[in-house]
């Protein structure tokens, strides 16, 4: 078992009912237009509509459909909203893709089913 350290002094105990440290913002998403939905697109939305509010760096995530064209865009701000949003994706069969050329692409990660025909990325035009 290990031993529980106590706090160290650099850490300042933040004040009881004090505001944040920074900004929080909720995520946000839109559907990219002329693209055709995902079969999943509703619990994808539901993921989403039930993160926590965050603060931290944006990141822009693709959701890929059956075609693996990038049908939807999620925009989330700090770590934790990443990972709520990714074990969320794992439980509905999402898995992490990776572009096939490693094109500059505005998205920091991309989501696709598994079994989906993958198409190359179109550098985040």
């Amino acid at each position: 078992m290990r031993r529980r350290e106590p706090p160290r002094r650099d850490w300042p105990e933040p004040p009881a009912g004090g505001p944040a440290p920074d900004r929080c913002y909720a995520p946000e998403t839109l559907l990219v237009p002329n693209a055709a939905p995902g079969e999943e697109d509703e619990r994808v939305r539901a993921i989403v509509s039930a993160l926590p509010d965050g603060a931290g760096p944006l990141r822009r995530i693709g959701i890929c459909n059956a075609a693996g064209a990038i049908y939807r865009e999620v925009a989330l701000h700090g770590p934790v909203q990443l990972l709520y949003f990714w074990a969320g994706l794992n439980a509905l069969g999402y898995r992490q893709r990776t572009p096939e050329d490693q094109a500059f692409s505005k998205y920091w990660l991309l989501f696709g089913r598994e079994g989906t025909e993958r198409r190359p990325l179109d550098g985040g035009r």
